[in-house]
């Protein structure tokens, strides 16, 4: 299978009043057969209960395919205790998910896309916060531009010294055989997609770093 072309794939979206009991049923397939023992599915129950002031599910379906959920991601607004907002507002996309056999393919993409046309240009938002212990997912992240927080992948285990946490994330984020690994424990690595270069450039002032940058390759022009 080639990569999808966007006329393949539809991206829908859906507010806190929108999730049905049916397509929280397509999610909890979703998230069940993406990763052992993921609580991603218990924790997008919490949400919906909470009803955080914004939130924003994007659902990617293919075309033809119109009870299978391909990939899910939620934008919301979600503070946590382990983050440093440095006055930004806490808006994160989480809950993200890409069926294992549809990986690869653009989905994960267009998700993101969709994500940040919707913040950057309808919410107005600066940044974009994220965390994960996926190695997949932050591979993308990292490809779509985010930029990682090196103190959190200095840190991520307390056994290692900081330089050799930083070379097993090189490794694990550049090597294919790892993309379906998971870190086993720890808030996960902190990332977050900028609105633009002067955002980026504040964030790249307090430690943030392209994927690029951590591969060592030199810094790009772009956020």
């Amino acid at each position: 299978m080639k990569a999808l072309h966007d006329s393949e794939i539809e991206v829908e979206r859906l507010s806190l009043g929108e999730v049905s009991t049916e397509i929280l049923g397509q999610l909890e397939r979703l998230y069940a057969d993406a990763y052992r023992g993921s609580r991603m599915y218990r924790s997008l129950l919490e949400d919906v209960e909470e009803g955080p002031g914004i939130f924003k599910l994007f659902l990617a379906r293919r075309i033809g395919y119109p009870d299978e959920v391909a990939g899910a991601r939620v934008i919301e607004l979600k503070p946590h205790s382990f983050i440093e907002y440095r006055g930004y507002e806490p808006l994160h996309g989480k809950r993200f998910c890409v069926s294992p056999p549809l990986r690869g393919f653009g989905i994960g993409r267009a998700l993101i896309a969709e994500g940040s046309r919707y913040s950057f240009q309808e919410l107005e938002a600066r940044a974009i916060f994220g965390e994960s212990n996926e190695i997949g997912a932050l591979a993308l992240a990292g490809r779509e531009g985010a930029l990682f927080l090196v103190e959190s992948i200095e840190n991520r285990s307390a056994r290692n010294f900081p330089r050799e946490n930083a070379d097993f994330f090189r490794e694990f984020i550049i090597n294919p055989k790892f993309r379906s690994y998971r870190f086993p424990v720890g808030d996960g690595v902190q990332f977050a997609y900028c609105r633009d270069a002067e955002i980026a450039a504040d964030f790249r002032a307090h430690g943030h770093r392209s994927m690029r940058e951590l591969l060592g390759v030199n810094p790009e022009k772009q956020p």
